[in-house]
């Protein structure tokens, strides 16, 4: 899939993204542990530049963040750059609905945007096909990333497998406090877990979702 450059905008005071970058500029603030960091004092310099501090900014700054929904939603943004509402509604256990209508709404705020569509399911009837969302400064990586992550949970094997991965993330890899697991533990867990699959399916793509995560996979 060929990823689209990222629909950026650059011109500080512009005001159309201020949301954006105002709620960028809190939790950047918030989860810095060294506030004298100069390349933080960098970063939120420049997130300042672009920032238009009025009324109607700060009413929609009130909106989102008295809103869980809204919130949850804008902070996934703010950490990931990109999403569907296919990666929504898993990532944030929210139901189609409610996802649409909170979209809906950071779109009229100005604080996503529109970046491309994406391929229909295998099979899928009818309807336009999905569209992936980007916050103004998302990167391509990130878009990418997300495409990707969008075409893997349309997979109920991937879905059960990262369920499967998280389980021995906290049961037996993070109390060993070793960064690695054999290929036979996967599988036993799998068949432990009773997968409605096929074990070694759902065993390769658990290796592979635990890789991705930085653990070392002995076979």
């Amino acid at each position: 899939m060929k990823i689209a450059e990222p629909r950026t905008k650059l011109n500080s005071k512009s005001g159309d993204n201020s949301l954006y970058y105002i709620l960028k500029f809190f939790k950047l603030s918030s989860v810095c542990e060294d506030p004298n960091s100069r390349i933080l004092r960098s970063s939120l310099e420049e997130l300042y530049s672009r920032c238009e501090f009025n009324s109607s900014t700060w009413r929609l700054v009130g909106r989102v963040l008295s809103n869980d929904n809204l919130r949850s939603i804008a902070f996934y943004f703010l950490d990931y750059g990109a999403a569907s509402i296919n990666i929504l509604v898993h990532r944030l256990s929210m139901d189609d609905e409610t996802v649409r209508r909170n979209l809906k709404k950071l779109l009229l705020y100005g604080f996503i945007l529109p970046a491309f569509k994406l391929p229909k399911r295998l099979g899928a009837k009818g309807g336009p096909p999905p569209g992936l969302y980007q916050v103004p400064d998302a990167t391509a990586d990130q878009m990418k990333e997300a495409a990707v992550l969008h075409s893997r949970l349309l997979s109920p094997k991937y879905r059960v497998a990262e369920v499967v991965a998280q389980t021995l993330l906290e049961d037996f890899i993070l109390p060993r406090g070793s960064m690695e697991i054999t290929y036979r533990e996967i599988v036993l867990q799998v068949k432990r877990l009773r997968i409605p699959f096929n074990t070694p399916d759902v065993a390769d793509l658990t290796a592979k979702y635990l890789h991705e995560q930085g653990i070392r996979i002995w076979r």
